[in-house]
């Protein structure tokens, strides 16, 4: 008979058991998903399939759905983890901010994001925007970074999305400043700091249009 069954309360893991199972996790999530790229750039995405990754990995194919719903989100799990952190980042800014710098220091996650192995990113780029069934993914994802920022900034002003056009406006012009800064850095090959394209981009509309 085990400890439940008599009525025991289970052993709770130490922090440190717990910090470990992270680490673990994250690192075979990691080693999947530089398997599956890989293969995605050698032999193009929709030749190669769920089995070829986990052989390529040595593990089941059950466990490379405990880390990824479908090969789709290998790929487009990292930009989805960026546009929660730009909806988090822009909710964590200070009410009084002007709209626009709040946008763009909530971009600010994108350039931690983009600043570690830059070939591998700008790999994951040009998969999504040569394989139409991503790139079709990855505009949904979009839209819903783009509902997510305009209801925290009609939030932050007070007012319905659904009658004001303000923060849907500035949630889609925010959007397109990032496409822009994104494709000037692909093109670059990585090679020109986020920030500053960032900055950039910004800078443009502020100086043709009234953002406050």
């Amino acid at each position: 008979m085990n400890g439940m069954a008599r009525g025991m309360s289970p052993e709770r893991p130490s922090t440190e058991t717990l910090g470990l199972r992270e680490r673990t996790r994250r690192a075979v999530r990691a080693e999947i998903a530089d398997a599956a790229l890989r293969l995605f750039v050698e032999r193009g995405f929709d030749e190669t399939t769920v089995d070829d990754v986990v052989a390529a990995v040595g593990v089941s194919r059950r466990s490379f759905f405990r880390y990824f719903r479908s090969k789709e989100d290998v790929v487009l799990g990292f930009l989805d983890d960026v546009g929660v952190a730009i909806c988090a980042g822009l909710a964590a800014r200070p009410v009084e901010e002007p709209p626009w710098v709040a946008l763009r220091r909530a971009l600010d996650e994108v350039i931690v994001a983009y600043a570690g192995d830059a070939n591998w990113i700008l790999a994951l780029h040009r998969l999504i925007y040569e394989t139409p069934s991503l790139r079709a993914r990855h505009l949904d994802k979009q839209d819903r970074w783009h509902r997510l920022l305009t209801a925290e900034l009609a939030a932050r002003a007070g007012v319905d999305p659904d009658k004001d056009l303000g923060p849907r406006v500035l949630a889609s012009t925010a959007m397109a400043a990032l496409d822009v800064a994104i494709s000037a850095w692909a093109e670059a090959q990585g090679r020109v700091p986020m920030a500053e394209l960032l900055d950039a981009a910004f800078a443009a509309v502020s100086n043709g249009t009234a953002t406050g």
